[in-house]
């Protein structure tokens, strides 16, 4: 079978599937399992696919007519300038999310030696695009599954950064129940749990429930950083979390009553906010 012959009818079965991006996606495959660029892709379709190369992609397009994220099929997430391994079990860094790394740049001052904790780490994608950017930067990441942090450790080898992160297991600080850090970043569970089942399935059926579900107004895990975190930062430190669409009022409320200083928002790709920045206000 020619690729060109695959991909039509890979296209027309995600089409029937309901999948979003059905072409992209078929594409995607089709590079990751012939190990083309797109360019290349484009200039070599009416190549004939041998038997094991069907094999892959058979597996792989029944795999994501069924659902599940393509991230987890082909192992790997890009994250701006990153390309970050991913895995079942592990929430897929997404865009968005790179606007957490952004805010806090701001708040970092060229080659000055400064450490930062990235709590709910997940694949680690923001510390590590911290870390990438900023070769004096000292980068803690902790999570409470066993599956994010193996994970992390991985996209920390990947990129060559164990000299300066490190791994610990741990809901919230209790695995650094007493380090100090310049900066904390955060991108919490903040899905409301009854807004879980209207959720696509690529989300609501594989990536990790205990990464999405914010409580019934999903704000629980603010709450507890707001009374946690405040302890955690040095002097002239900040907090920078992600947020859900419209949670802007409710996050900042929820931080200035437990006195913390607004100091600042990020916005995502298509200009909705999407991170804000506290001080801990005086004591």
């Amino acid at each position: 079978m020619k690729a060109s012959i695959w991909l039509q009818k890979t296209v027309s079965e995600f089409e029937n599937a309901g999948i979003l991006s059905p072409r992209a996606d078929a594409e995607w495959l089709l590079c990751e399992v012939l190990n083309l660029t797109p360019p290349e892709l484009r200039l070599t379709q009416n190549n004939k696919l041998t038997e094991i190369h069907l094999e892959k992609l058979t597996a792989s397009a029944a795999r994501r007519i069924n659902r599940e994220p393509l991230q987890y099929i082909i192992g790997t997430a890009p994250f701006c300038e990153l390309v970050l391994r991913t895995k079942p079990g592990v929430l897929i860094p997404r865009e968005d999310t790179v606007a957490v790394a952004e805010l806090a740049q701001k708040s970092l001052e060229p080659d000055k030696p400064c450490n930062i904790l990235d709590i709910c780490c997940g694949s680690g994608a923001i510390g590590l695009l911290l870390a990438t950017r900023n070769p004096t930067c000292r980068i803690t990441f902790t999570d409470i599954s066993e599956a994010a942090i193996a994970c992390c450790l991985e996209n920390i080898a990947l990129l060559n950064l164990q000299s300066r992160c490190q791994c610990l297991q741990g809901d919230l600080f209790q695995a650094v129940p007493s380090q100090k850090f310049d900066i904390i970043v955060c991108n919490p569970p903040y899905i409301t749990t009854n807004g879980i089942p209207s959720l696509p399935p690529e989300i609501k059926t594989f990536e990790p429930r205990k990464a999405l579900d914010g409580g019934p107004d999903g704000l629980a895990f603010y709450r507890r950083m707001s009374r946690e975190a405040k302890n955690r930062l040095n002097k002239n430190g900040c907090l920078v979390l992600e947020i859900g669409d419209g949670m802007g009022d409710a996050v900042c409320k929820l931080f200035q009553e437990n006195g913390w200083q607004y100091s600042g928002s990020g916005h995502d790709i298509i200009g909705l906010q999407r991170t804000l920045g506290f001080l801990p206000g005086e004591e």
